[in-house]
């Protein structure tokens, strides 16, 4: 691989949305928001924008946010959202119940 083409791939992945943390560890047992990166206040705030939020197909997903590969394969059954209104991108697994969010 050449330089610039490295160096390209290093921005194109700088520029992407990246994991921040999943429902099941954002959230304290009060229900609020530990994670800063996350514009949910709590998870009531969380579930509005998971109502409010359009299913995207992986390619969509993949365009936006970075993930490796490794990652990629173990999501066989996930299912893609954007929550446009605040900027989110998230992965939810159905079989394990847990959404994985990209910010």
């Amino acid at each position: 691989m050449k330089l610039r083409e490295m160096i390209d791939l290093i921005e194109a992945r700088q520029s992407k949305k990246t994991f921040v943390g999943t429902c099941v560890n954002s959230f304290d047992e009060d229900g609020d928001c530990i994670i800063r990166e996350l514009p949910y206040n709590d998870v009531s705030a969380f579930v509005v924008g998971i109502e409010n939020a359009t299913p995207i197909d992986k390619e969509t997903f993949l365009q936006h946010a970075f993930i490796s590969q490794d990652e990629m394969n173990e999501r066989t059954d996930a299912e893609y959202l954007q929550d446009e209104e605040n900027d989110v991108f998230m992965i939810y697994d159905p079989v394990a119940d847990i959404h994985y969010f990209y910010v």
